[in-house]
């Protein structure tokens, strides 16, 4: 009796050897976290696009409510805003 049948008889368990298991699901994981910094960074990218296109719109609706310069353009324009 080696020492791993010792413990698991006192502990009222059985051993098994799981090692193998445990890396591979390690090696899962730190893919995972690749795959979410990659999703992480396309993400914030787009987010910033997105704002940048946003910030762009409303420059060009303010501009074209402005020269108007009509109480209705400035409401769609807060409207929208």
């Amino acid at each position: 009796m080696d020492s791993n049948d010792k413990i698991s008889e006192a502990l009222e368990t059985s051993y098994s050897s799981e090692v193998k298991e445990i890396k591979k699901q390690t090696k899962e994981i730190q893919l995972g976290a690749d795959k979410a910094d990659v999703d992480f960074n396309l993400t914030r990218k787009n987010l910033k696009e997105l704002i940048d296109r946003g910030s762009e719109a409303i420059d060009g609706i303010l501009k074209i409510a402005s020269e108007g310069d009509h109480p209705r353009a400035y409401e769609v324009a807060a409207t929208l805003i």
